[in-house]
């Protein structure tokens, strides 16, 4: 079966510019996900000046804890198999339009307010 993905949610979260907490599950996953991939087309801009992901974690299986940290360094292959979560802070996403991913377009839910269970990822905005 191939790995499919979807958005779990969209967080607005407080910053000094606009950003988003976005969770992503990946379904029957096999192979390590660049995550560093995932953009969102700005129109008129070069693909080099989109936004991609930032400060992403792998969690748990429940979304409530984080199992591993690919911004502090690798990731064991076998983090990667079957359902994958993922959470990344994303800054000025436009909530109507598609996340470019490796597996394909994903489109947005609508954001809402970031569950408890995620409150273990903290916003440090970049330097």
């Amino acid at each position: 079966m191939a790995a499919t993905i979807r958005v779990i949610g969209v967080h607005p979260i407080a910053g000094p510019e606009p950003v988003h907490l976005v969770e992503l599950l990946v379904s029957d996953c096999d192979t390590p996900i660049d995550i560093g991939a995932i953009t969102q087309e700005v129109a008129g801009e070069p693909q080099a000046n989109w936004q991609v992901p930032y400060d992403e974690k792998l969690l748990d299986p429940a979304g409530s804890s984080i199992i591993a940290d690919p911004f502090m360094g690798k990731v064991p292959p076998t983090i990667w198999q079957g359902d994958v979560r993922i959470a990344f802070f994303f800054h000025y996403l436009d909530p109507l339009l598609a996340l470019r991913t490796p597996l394909g377009p994903v489109s947005l839910p609508r954001p809402t307010p970031a569950p408890s269970r995620l409150s273990i990822i903290v916003y440090e905005p970049p330097d």
